[in-house]
């Protein structure tokens, strides 16, 4: 322990020297998010996915910790969009989540914690505060993983590369897997197999959304943007984005039309009919939100965009724009 607590102090020190609160905030999120699998403890010993919640507070604990770190996100990427930082609701959810009977979860959900702290400090470039939020998720990151020499040795490396003058943003958006003990990764396997699999319903987005952070995809900054300002009780249902995608993909009106649809269609075919989850949510699609469910059929290529003489590019958004679905009706 008396190892950890002198690497946090050296870590702070290190941030602190290069008094950039956006890059600690973007080191603190790096730092969480390659543990986030680790949530899939257990599961190889025969446990249910995310056992050490009840079943009741699963999805909602783990779309907390998923949604701070997309919200941490959105501030790096753009800071002077410290709307971002409105999300308080998101960071209570987390802090519920750190409440487990498995010490591992614990810390894998208060790095979590902290590397939302870590961006509402930056959000008023306070770098001492930052530089200890950040310090505390590298060593809960080290603590929950087992490996404290290899970790240890990963965010030396990473903070060693950091100057004054780094872009944080482009920083955020560089592969995560690289130097990773082996463990680690094949938890991040087991964790995106959970989410593909359905066992914690709803979050196909944020399979994809997790492995494009891994494999250092870039963000599409206004998705980002509306995923963050989502209202809560969207936010906090991950089913309604999956029931949207679901609803358009097998509408009539798309196999009529030839997988086609323009952007106005879309609000139409949402609202026509009572959508219902599998609790019996009955779930709303204002028109205002359903561009987001397009964006995120774009980014994770379940449909693509074109103009109305069908040429290919996903830059045309107008109202003229047509969405494209590649999808197989039988």
């Amino acid at each position: 322990m008396d190892n950890l607590d002198n690497f946090r102090d050296e870590v702070k020190t290190r941030l602190k020297a290069l008094n950039n609160p956006s890059l600690a905030a973007a080191f603190a999120i790096r730092a969480g998010l390659r543990v986030l699998p680790i949530l899939a403890c257990g599961v190889d010993e025969g446990q249910e996915f995310l056992w050490f919640w009840k079943k009741r507070d699963r999805t909602q604990h783990l779309l907390a910790l998923l949604q701070a770190y997309n919200a941490a996100c959105f501030f790096v990427i753009d800071p002077s969009a410290v709307i971002a930082i409105r999300a308080f609701a998101i960071g209570e959810a987390a802090i519920q989540a750190a409440d487990t009977i498995c010490a591992d979860a614990s810390a894998v959900a208060a790095a979590a914690i902290h590397a939302f702290a870590v961006t509402r400090a930056a959000a008023t470039q306070a770098i001492e505060p930052a530089a200890d939020h950040a310090a505390r998720v590298a060593v809960y990151a080290i603590y929950a993983s087992a490996h404290t020499d290899a970790l240890i040795d990963l965010f030396r490396r990473e903070l060693k590369i950091l100057t004054k003058s780094s872009n944080s943003s482009r920083y955020l958006q560089t592969d995560l897997r690289y130097s990773l003990p082996s463990s680690v990764t094949h938890f991040y396997s087991g964790f995106i197999f959970q989410l593909r699999k359905a066992r914690v319903e709803g979050f196909d987005y944020w399979a994809n959304w997790l492995e494009a952070r891994w494999q250092g995809r870039a963000f599409d900054i206004e998705h980002l943007k509306q995923s963050v300002l989502l209202d809560e009780s969207i936010i906090l249902n991950p089913r309604w984005l999956t029931y949207g995608v679901y609803t358009l993909l097998y509408s009539k009106q798309l196999e009529r039309q030839a997988g086609q649809l323009r952007e106005q269609e879309v609000p139409d075919i949402l609202q026509a009919q009572k959508v219902i989850d599998n609790l019996g949510n009955v779930l709303k699609y204002p028109h205002d939100k359903c561009r987001f469910i397009i964006d995120a059929m774009v980014q994770f290529q379940l449909c693509y965009r074109t103009d109305q003489n069908k040429k290919y590019g996903y830059h045309y958004w107008y109202k003229t724009t047509t969405i494209s679905c590649n999808c197989v009706f039988k």
